[in-house]
């Protein structure tokens, strides 16, 4: 337990490092963006008014352009910029616009994204222009459609068109051509491509002269330029949070592989650790008409007068235990326990026996096993295993009545198949296997068949000096076969 704990820490401390480095790494990305910015500007003469802010302003083809980083107003009030640390470093958004005067005074364009195609008829009717080909990719929005229709000649569209297929973001509003990135554009050569992609429409776009008097590039309950809200230090709350989460996480996974190891409907541990650590050990599935399941499971090889553990398959609260019936040796303590496996209660016993042959066990009757589903008139056993190391050989053997039909199995596929008495059983090895397989056996009963010797089925070295073993667990049965 301790150097789980350790473990833990350690992946802990490994989390919070790896997350503040990339905290780091994305503030020296910000500065290298930072040159490129003010090479941009030096290239196209733009100026900064204001050096504690990011915004540049200048012209495009004449015509007034300005280029500003501005935080997200929406995100920063998550978890109050707490857990987040958006308070010191908050999601930047580029904005790149240039002023088109002449424009009509409601006009919106904007081209089509999922976004829009799912919420545009919440922000009014759109404007048809009877262009097909821009009509399928532009959505118009106008308080005035006539004006819109006038403004939107063939050139025009031919130009909005152009600027859609390069710059998906773009759309004209309050008179402004805007084109908007998530985060800060670091590179130059992506500054250049915008400004040109913008610059190429503008005259084909503006529809007058440039007015004394230009409209703000957003109006005030738009996001705007905010000094306190510059990235300046690589926080540590966020890697901290991240780090805890993942520690978390790790002890959840610690805990729920735990419970892979009984995974009830498809997995069914046969054993638990057994100070004489046996060598190989069998499991018989006996499936009757009536529903109920004859289990026998055999350890075999360990020291005789030894105590050993052996568990027996997960049941449900509507499961029944007939009988159970120790096999070669007494029955020292019968253990339950609980568990819960997706929000479904299983009990969980264990059998506790001092050994009086090498080969030893426990014979169950059961009614009402959650291993055996029903689907219309055909039966499913779905059983489970995973790779072992513990025996030489593990078997597992499924026995039907030899009249029930349409015997059929999928996924992991038995090495034999025989007939034994008045039953078909199913011979499957799981000692070697390298991951988790799960045996499904489907068919359809028919008539019941007398119990089946699980001495039969038994490689000839496991047989056990268990005569009065076997007797009792005829008494057990009734003289008849089992469900009769």
């Amino acid at each position: 337990m301790t150097s789980r704990v350790l473990l833990t820490l350690a992946y802990g401390a490994g989390f919070f490092l790896l997350f503040k480095w990339l905290w780091r790494r994305r503030a020296a990305k910000g500065a290298a963006a930072d040159q490129s910015w003010e090479l941009f500007a030096k290239l196209h003469g733009l100026e900064r008014p204001d050096p504690r802010i990011r915004r540049y302003e200048g012209q495009n083809q004449e015509f007034p352009f300005v280029l500003d980083l501005v935080w997200n107003s929406k995100t920063k009030k998550l978890f109050g910029g707490r857990l987040t640390s958006y308070r010191e470093n908050p999601p930047l958004v580029t904005r790149m616009g240039v002023y088109l005067p002449g424009l009509p005074a409601s006009l919106r364009v904007e081209g089509k994204t999922w976004r829009n195609r799912l919420f545009g008829l919440l922000a009014g009717p759109r404007i048809e222009t009877g262009d097909q080909a821009f009509d399928d990719r532009v959505f118009v929005r106008a308080a005035e459609a006539g004006q819109a229709l006038e403004y939107l000649n063939a050139e025009r569209r031919r130009a909005l068109l152009s600027l859609f297929g390069s710059q998906h973001s773009a759309r004209i509003e309050d008179g402004w051509l805007r084109v908007q990135r998530r985060r800060q554009v670091q590179r130059l050569a992506n500054l250049e491509g915008v400004f040109r992609d913008m610059g190429a429409v503008a005259h084909d776009l503006a529809a007058g002269p440039v007015p004394p008097f230009v409209p703000p590039f957003y109006p005030a309950d738009r996001p705007q330029s905010d000094p306190s809200r510059t990235p300046t230090r690589v926080p540590w709350f966020g890697p901290l949070a991240i780090a805890m989460l993942g520690m978390a996480a790790i002890q959840l996974g610690w805990q729920f592989a735990g419970l892979h190891e009984t995974t009830p409907a498809s997995h069914r541990e046969s054993t638990v650790v057994y100070p004489a650590r046996p060598t190989a050990v069998l499991d018989v599935w006996e499936l009757h008409p009536d529903d109920r399941v004859l289990f026998v499971t055999l350890l075999h090889g360990q020291t005789v007068g030894s105590d050993i553990r052996a568990g027996a398959p997960f049941l449900t609260p509507e499961s029944r235990v007939v009988s159970e019936t120790p096999i070669g040796g007494a029955l020292k303590s019968r253990t339950e326990s609980r568990r819960n496996y997706r929000g479904r209660n299983y009990l969980l016993t264990e059998y506790r026996l001092t050994t009086s042959s090498p080969s030893s066990g426990i014979e169950m009757l059961i009614d009402g096993l959650p291993h055996l589903r029903l689907q219309g008139g055909m039966r499913l056993l779905s059983v489970g295993a995973d790779p072992q190391t513990r025996y030489s050989r593990r078997l597992v053997c499924v026995a039907i009545p030899e009249g029930s039909d349409s015997i059929e199995w999928r996924d992991f596929a038995p090495f034999q198949r025989s007939r034994v008495g008045e039953w078909e059983v199913l011979f499957y090895d799981t000692a070697s296997i390298k991951t988790h397989v799960s045996i499904h056996v489907k068919y359809r009963p028919g008539p019941d068949a007398p119990p089946l010797d699980w001495r039969d089925v038994a490689p000839p070295e496991w047989q056990p000096s268990v005569e009065a073993t076997q007797e009792a667990r005829r008494r057990e049965l009734g003289a008849g076969s089992v469900g009769r």
